[in-house]
């Protein structure tokens, strides 16, 4: 059982149709899913390995076991509830995922557009428990 949604940031009702009007905010996803099963191989991953560039994404898990890996050399695993915060700046591979077998997790993530003149800054990545 899975129900994962992505929307815009704010309604065009409250906006209007203009873009630039939730910018630095590009968008806000909300997930709930339970895990079919763990990764044998510490690399695997079920969000598996992608790219990201000069955005950064703050995500909050409310339930649920999160294992974060990028090419900066990160590797963690933490339970929920915790805040995690992934700047991609000039430009990051990453992969996540990996709640137990039967769990559930639950979590919400705003992905912020970042100015210009920080675009090709040096990714960073962060956690709180």
């Amino acid at each position: 059982q899975e129900s994962r949604s992505v929307s815009q940031a704010f309604p065009t009702s409250i906006l209007g149709t203009s873009f630039e009007a939730s910018d630095p905010f590009l968008l806000c996803e909300n997930w709930y899913s339970i895990s079919e099963g763990e990764a044998k191989d510490p690399d695997d991953f079920p969000v598996d390995w992608h790219p990201h560039r000069g955005m950064l994404s703050v995500s909050y898990f409310k339930t649920g076991t999160v294992r974060h890996a990028d090419s900066m050399g990160n590797r963690e695993t933490f339970r929920a509830p915790g805040l995690q915060w992934f700047f991609a700046g000039s430009g990051v591979m990453h992969a996540e995922g990996g709640t137990p077998k039967g769990k559930s997790q639950q979590g919400f993530r705003f992905w912020i557009n970042v100015p210009a003149t920080h675009k090709m800054d040096n990714p960073t990545y962060g956690a709180v428990q």
